[in-house]
Formats: structure tokens, C-alpha cells, sequence
């Protein structure tokens, strides 16, 4: 009914007249589809944009790349166990300075390349929740947490009271990517003296062992940004009464849980901030990077928008050249 095209809202642009859906599991074979012109676009991974984006970042000839804000954030999250729950005293447990020497020991952006993320595929957060989120407050934006300085690294290190020679068990997923990128932290970490041990296993096995603090000292994982809410990052990871043993890094902190309690319920800015300021300077959970994500169409597919409200393509307003053919009706 609205046709002052400026004033309608995203759901009333029908721009194309069907919708055919194809379930492709294996991002390979949906990069083929593509390039064969068997499907019109898709989403794609960040580890797998490389193949659509010249160097300079363009999109390769024949291809439209739509990138924005993506809903993972990639962090580490350390093994805290104070031993109360489970009997086992994690090693980072009432260790502060080790862990903030670990965390100022690498370049959060060099590790996003050695996890195969090319420059634009990836940002680098000072939060584990996302900038999309509502709730994000906008002076997070310049915060910056543990900058690479090795000095100051190895100063914390000596302050932490660890040995030379720690060892200390890096466990993630089993993915070429993952094991690169862990493999990227423990060179860097050999600079503190430290000897990484990299245990990388399949979803089933990381699913069972992240809950258990015998299995591992550092997790390298990923996690959702909220679905639009930095309390709820937060709150899967740190409220006691979601985590049998105390939060997801095994971390006994009565002060965390009452902040978060303040964020989750009053939910104001002075609430919101004091938990983000505590969470980053205890360090139990540290964001190396956000993905981008990214939808690769055809070049036909003249412009590819998003919807805002779930950050996910909004097809029903895409814009397509006059002579556009679908791959559908080309055969």
C-alpha cells in the first residue's frame, strides 16, 4: 500500500517473485555451486572468502560480495577452576597476571591470519560480545585491552610467579583453520617461555571436554554474540547458575555474578559498563576477533542488503539488472 518506496520497512520489498532454497551443508560445495552458476548466491565463510575477493578487496570478476558485522566472536577462556566443584585447581586460578601476560603476548590481528581470515573478514573487539548488539555502548568501540607488547608480557609472566618452561594444554576444534590459528598462539607464546600443547578435536569430543576443567588449561573457542544483547554474551558464559561449576572457564567470582545480575536486571549504562570493565581487566574470557560475514551472489545481483534487526541477507530486497537471468531459469 505504501508507494513512497523511502517510507516502507524492509519486509515490504518483494523484489523477486520466487524463492527457491537449496540445503548445501559443505561450504566446498557451495563455493562450486557458485562458481558453476548453479545457485544465483549464498552465504560464505570468512576462512573462505579469499576465493571471491581480489586482494585490494574487490570481488572477483563475475561475483557481488556483500560483507557486515557477523554474529561469532572468536575468544580464548581460561581454565579457572578454583578446585571447589571438581576437585582440580584450574592453572590460571587466582592468576590474573598470567593470564593478562598470555593476552598481551600476540597481535589479535596477526592471529586472525593465522586462523586463515583475511584483512576485512575479520575485527578486532575489545569485548566478547559484538558491536551490533543494541546494548553495546559506543566508547567500547576505542577501547583497546592488551596490546601486543611483549615487554609488558614477559614482565606480567615474571610477576605471575609461573615457571619458565610452563605447560600449558591449548584445546579447540579439529578444523584446518583452528589448528592453524592455535598453532599461530603457540609460536607466539614461545617467546614467554611457554610450551603450548595443542589438543584439537571434533565438535562431539570439544562438546563433552569443554565442561570438564581436567581436559584443558586454555580453550580456544567461538562464541554467539547474543542475538542483539551484550548481557546475553555474557550471561552464557558467566552466570553460576547456568554453569555447574561456577561459569564456562570454571571461574568462582561472587563479584562477576553481581555485576552481571546489575547488567542483566537494571540494564542501564553505568550497570552495563561496570561489567564489561571488570570482565576485560579479569581476563577470564578474552575476545581475539569477530568474523565478518559475508554473502557472495552473482554479479547480476546488482545490490545485496541486510536485514538489520537479525543481521542476516534480507533477500526479499535485493535489486537485480534488467537483463538478469536467474541460474534457475537459464537451463
Amino acid at each position: 500500500w505504501q508507494q513512497d518506496k523511502a517510507l516502507r520497512p524492509y519486509a515490504a520489498y518483494q523484489n523477486a517473485k520466487k524463492l527457491e532454497f537449496r540445503v548445501i551443508p559443505e561450504v566446498s560445495m557451495r563455493i562450486i555451486a557458485l562458481e558453476n552458476h548453479e545457485i544465483d548466491c549464498c552465504a560464505i565463510n570468512s576462512a573462505n572468502i579469499h576465493k571471491f575477493l581480489n586482494e585490494d578487496g574487490t570481488p572477483i570478476e563475475g561475483f557481488n560480495v556483500l560483507s557486515y558485522l557477523g554474529g561469532t566472536t572468536n575468544v580464548l577462556m581460561f581454565n579457572c577452576d578454583d578446585g571447589s566443584t571438581s576437585g582440580i585447581t584450574g592453572m590460571f586460578d587466582n592468576n590474573q597476571k598470567l593470564r593478562q601476560a598470555i593476552c598481551t603476548s600476540f597481535d589479535n590481528a596477526e592471529i586472525a591470519s593465522a586462523f586463515s581470515y583475511v584483512e576485512g573478514a575479520f575485527q578486532v573487539n575489545a569485548d566478547p560480545s559484538s558491536p551490533s548488539n543494541s546494548d553495546y555502548l559506543d566508547k567500547w568501540r576505542d577501547e583497546t585491552w592488551y596490546d601486543y607488547d611483549l615487554d609488558l608480557a614477559k614482565q606480567l609472566f615474571a610477576e605471575s610467579g609461573a615457571p619458565g618452561g610452563l605447560h600449558v594444554r591449548l584445546m579447540g576444534g579439529a578444523t584446518t583453520e583452528n589448528v592453524s590459528g592455535m598453532a599461530g598462539l603457540q609460536a607466539m607464546w614461545s617467546e614467554l617461555g611457554i610450551e603450548t600443547e595443542i589438543l584439537s578435536y571434533d565438535n562431539a569430543l570439544l562438546g563433552t571436554y569443554r565442561f570438564n576443567s581436567a581436559e584443558w588449561d586454555i580453550l580456544c573457542d567461538s562464541k554467539n554474540n547474543g542475538g542483539g544483547f551484550c548481557t546475553a554474551a555474557w550471561n552464557d558464559v558467566f552466570n553460576p547458575a547456568s554453569n555447574a561449576n561456577g561459569s564456562a572457564c570454571f571461574a568462582h567470582d561472587a563479584k562477576i555474578a553481581e555485576l552481571l545480575e546489575d547488567a542483566l536486571t537494571i540494564h542501564d549504562e553505568a550497570a552495563l559498563d561496570a561489567f564489561h570493565q571488570y570482565q576485560m581487566e579479569m581476563c577470564y574470557e578474552y575476545p581475539l576477533f569477530i568474523q565478518n560475514s559475508f554473502f557472495v551472489t552473482q554479479d547480476g545481483i546488482t545490490m545485496a542488503k541486510i536485514n538489520t534487526c537479525e543481521a542476516t541477507p534480507a533477500i526479499n530486497e535485493f535489486t537485480y539488472a534488467e537483463d538478469y537471468v536467474s541460474v534457475e531459469n537459464q537451463k
